[in-house]
């Protein structure tokens, strides 16, 4: 026991250890007839007098001055002996709290002060009033003051109150745990990943009940579409209570104002019922403003706890948060609720069945969706982009997965498995993590979706025991830390550390990223293969797969190509340095089997391990080492690397993610003879021989056209030549010379002339109007050219064909800086606008000047690398 005073004294005992006598039996308890609380998270007052000690009420304590407090109404004043509290996790941790009584409500009285739980059980501990529990006192409210728990998080939760008359055995309080439910005797652990029953048989999903009942118009319950009419969430729980299981609640196209919560839950816009679907016009016509703010901690815009069959449809989640957004994953900014979707358990009555589709999450600070202790649920179509805050703590999810902290609950009803999140879009960079699973959440599905430029680990298996998972077909590109990683670090307080065994990470496409796949801090028997690994052009790119402290994991025909950062490795294992004392180690019994390392910066590199397999991998074209081992490393290879390198398209080596392509050939979907433009996404995996395609060792791009090729409506001549773009490759760029630094660099060689006039454009800056500048070669003259002076600045009159050189642009303040080889070559003063960079084979021939005219006669470069940068 542990006695805490400051005044009048509380006495805190585990229940186990209360009773003086194994005979004595606790007194009836009094009735409470109406429990209040200053807020909560959604888990409502009411849960600490249903007799359940899996459900609670909750409520963080961010202001040591204004603690968060449940207030317990027993109708009239009573003698009261004592109190017995259940506290949530009340065996893995200490609540800190006060005491008061009152008889009117209004004025209270201090009876316990710096109290703090035993810690010990997860059962009713005794609390003594600072009296003898044989006496008591005289009260009708008594109010609980929470100041935390020794977690050091500021949540107050409590499972279950029992308020007892005075006894004269002393502090007795009736044993609940018997009650809690029992895992199932029956229940079969799962042993294979995705989504599958117990026995590796495919899990179909089950959808939730269709809407076949009426639809309930919110605009018939006083909802006002019309932007800034005053609070609309009242009128849309109106319209929620109003319907049926089986009716769909619908709100019109409109701006919806939430600017009041639950009456019972200050921390939600509406609350989410089972049976009843929310669907809006579609999410760019139908907007829900929330105007939550972090002064309500765990605010939430949609909540379901323990709901069943719900969809949540076309309409955008949003918030009044107007301020800055920052992607500084250290800064403490942020705005708007907590979270946009909240679907999660209720005691442990898990969430069944829901379905969120095609809705767009925005101006949150800590998840888009969250999804706690629950399955059957489906986030699919969906858009997650411009979180308010991407700092520590769970700040900046787009979706997240999550079960029971340390606690592997497979044979309960709560358990967390079979949720899936489907064909997404995750737009960063105001993203810390596109997708996170945590907490013994196994046998779920990530797959399809597309994820761009995150803060951290884009798809992050968080190092917390998710086991089973299935990853699969997501397209992950410039995640500014790894594109899917496996194992976390964070300290002791959470013991952020090894995922779980046996998830599958397959057939992915990771572009960009600073490593494709990261595998540490112990996380066992991860199955990587079948994944794209490329355009790893520039930093932070560094690692294609790359495997520390990874007990028998296995790397498995992979292809990890045309990635031309400094230093980076195809494949590395490497030291694991851990984390806070836990996680290090090295890697051991890995298998890197059948993966394709070419065209690379480096190809496989082994710094350490032990009872490592290289097996019949191809490891070919990387322009610096192609394998390297540590001597100390206990390493067997079977098979010599080597073999054919694999690039089947120009964008395994050249990232083509801002560029569309013209090439000198007819659109067969156009009137008349037009060039065949190529834009993304087709672009992606796109080869047309002989114009463009990628070099056999894989180092290069061929570009080619020649003097009888169909050309633009503005040109006598034709290309097979990249046009820069915007946004993936879906706008045009234009921009200003005398706005911003605007930088190409091209690594190339120019291979071929065109017969008569030997004249071949090989990269250029275009305006709205005309070419501003471009490299021209003339023979054997190359030359920087100014408008339509085509000979303004000689770089050198001996260029041999094939010669590879890097040919750089800067603009700035209204002038062009052209540089050949690093050396500054000359400026062109300009001021232009609607530019654009061009990068490729331009000939500046024809069937006019240039014979033969066929396809035999033609202009030729190849492309090495080419970047550009907009600052």
């Amino acid at each position: 026991m542990r006695l805490l005073a400051t005044g009048l004294a509380a006495l805190i005992v585990p229940a186990a250890f209360t009773a003086p006598a194994a005979a004595a039996e606790p007194p009836e308890a009094i009735t409470v007839v109406e429990v209040t609380a200053s807020s909560s998270d959604g888990n409502l007052p009411e849960s600490t007098i249903d007799g359940d000690l899996t459900t609670r009420w909750s409520a963080q304590t961010t202001d040591p001055a204004g603690p968060e407090w449940i207030r317990w109404d027993l109708g009239e004043i009573r003698q009261v002996g004592y109190l017995g509290l259940a506290w949530h996790q009340g065996d893995r941790r200490t609540s800190q709290f006060d005491l008061q009584v009152s008889d009117d409500g209004a004025t209270w009285t201090t009876v316990v002060a710096a109290a703090s739980s035993g810690g010990e059980t997860v059962d009713l501990e005794a609390v003594e009033l600072g009296v003898p529990p044989e006496s008591g006192l005289q009260t009708r409210y008594l109010r609980y003051l929470g100041h935390g728990n020794s977690s050091g998080n500021g949540w107050n939760s409590i499972n279950d109150v029992r308020v007892y008359p005075p006894n004269p055995d002393g502090a007795v309080v009736e044993e609940l745990a018997s009650s809690l439910p029992e895992p199932d005797p029956d229940a079969e652990p799962w042993t294979t990943p995705g989504l599958v029953e117990p026995d590796g048989e495919p899990y179909a999903l089950t959808p939730p009940a269709p809407a076949t009942g009426q639809t309930v118009n919110v605009l018939d319950h006083g909802a006002d579409p019309a932007d800034g009419t005053g609070d609309d969430a009242a009128a849309i729980r109106a319209a929620v209570a109003a319907a049926e299981p089986g009716d769909e609640v619908y709100l019109p196209p409109g701006v919806y104002d939430l600017d009041t919560t639950v009456p019972a839950d200050p921390t939600t816009n509406i609350a989410l019922r089972s049976g009843i679907h929310l669907r809006g016009a579609g999410a760019d016509e139908t907007i829900l403003r929330s105007a939550l703010t972090p002064q309500t901690p765990s605010g939430k815009v949609l909540r379901g706890m323990g709901i069943t069959d719900v969809v949540v449809a076309d309409l955008t989640v949003t918030s009044t948060f107007d301020g800055e957004f920052s992607d500084d994953p250290s800064a403490d900014a942020g705005g708007g609720p907590a979270y946009g979707i909240f679907v999660s358990n209720l005691g442990v009555r898990p969430s069944l069945r829901v379905v969120i589709d095609a809705v767009t999450v925005e101006r949150y600070q800590r998840m888009g969706v969250r999804i706690e202790k629950s399955r059957d649920v489906e986030v699919r179509g969906s858009t997650f982009r411009d979180a308010t805050s991407v700092g520590g703590g769970g700040a900046g999810y787009g979706v997240t997965i999550q079960g029971t902290p340390l606690e592997d609950r497979y044979a309960y009803p709560d358990d967390s498995r079979h949720n899936v999140v489907r064909d997404n879009t995750f737009e960063g960079p105001y993203l810390r993590h596109a997708i996170l699973l945590q907490y013994y959440t196994h046998n779920n599905l990530v797959v399809g979706n597309r994820i761009t430029g995150t803060v951290l680990d884009a798809i992050d298996l968080h190092g917390e025991d998710e086991y089973l998972n299935e990853v699969r077909g997501n397209t992950v590109i410039s995640s500014r830390a790894a594109g899917i990683a496996l194992g976390n670090t964070g300290g002791t307080a959470t013991q952020h550390d090894a995922s779980g065994p046996g998830n599958w990470i397959h057939g992915n496409v990771l572009q960009g990223n600073r490593e494709g796949v990261l595998v540490h801090i112990g996380s066992p028997e991860t199955l990587i293969e079948n994944n794209v690994v490329v355009r790893g052009h520039r930093s932070p790119a560094r690692v294609g797969i790359e495997v520390r402290h990874a007990p028998r994991t296995v790397v498995r025909a992979n292809t990890i190509t045309g990635n031309r950062a400094d230093g980076f490795w195809g494949i590395r294992l490497t030291d694991d340095p851990g984390d806070d004392g836990h996680g290090a180690g090295i890697p051991t019994d890995v298998l890197i089997d059948g993966n394709v390392v070419a065209a690379n910066s480096n190809g496989v590199r082994i710094d350490a391990g032990s009872g490592i397999v290289l097996d019949d991998n191809i490891v070919r074209g990387n322009t610096g080492e192609q394998v390297r081992i540590d001597d100390d490393a206990d390493v067997v290879t079977e098979g010599e690397p080597g073999g054919d390198p694999a690039c089947d398209a120009p964008s395994d080596i050249l990232d083509l993610t801002d560029w569309k392509l013209t090439l000198p050939v007819d659109d067969p979907d156009e009137d008349g003879q037009q060039p065949l433009e190529i834009t993304q996404p087709e672009l992606d995996g796109y080869t047309a021989e002989p114009w463009f395609v990628p070099l056999p060792d894989c180092d290069g791009v061929r570009f080619r056209n020649s003097v009888d090729g169909v050309t633009t409506p503005n040109s006598s001549y034709s290309r097979s030549e990249l046009r820069e773009m915007t946004d993936g490759g879906s706008e045009l760029a234009g921009w200003s010379s005398t706005s911003g630094t605007h930088t190409m660099v091209i690594d190339q060689a120019i291979t071929h002339l065109p017969n008569d006039k030997p004249h071949v454009v090989a990269g250029q800056i275009h305006d709205s109007d005309d070419d501003v500048t471009v490299f021209r070669l003339q023979g054997t003259s190359l030359y920087v050219t100014d408008g339509n002076t085509s000979t303004y600045h000689l770089i050198t009159d001996e260029y041999e064909l094939g010669t590879r050189f890097e040919a750089k642009f800067v603009v700035s303040d209204g002038a062009v800086r052209a540089y050949y080889n690093g050396e500054y070559q000359t400026t062109i003063e300009k001021d232009f606008d609607g530019a654009y960079f061009k990068a490729g084979a331009y000939t500046q021939a024809n069937c006019g000047n240039s014979q033969p005219c066929d396809s035999s006669n033609f202009g030729e470069v190849v492309v090495y690398d080419v970047t550009v940068t907009h600052e």
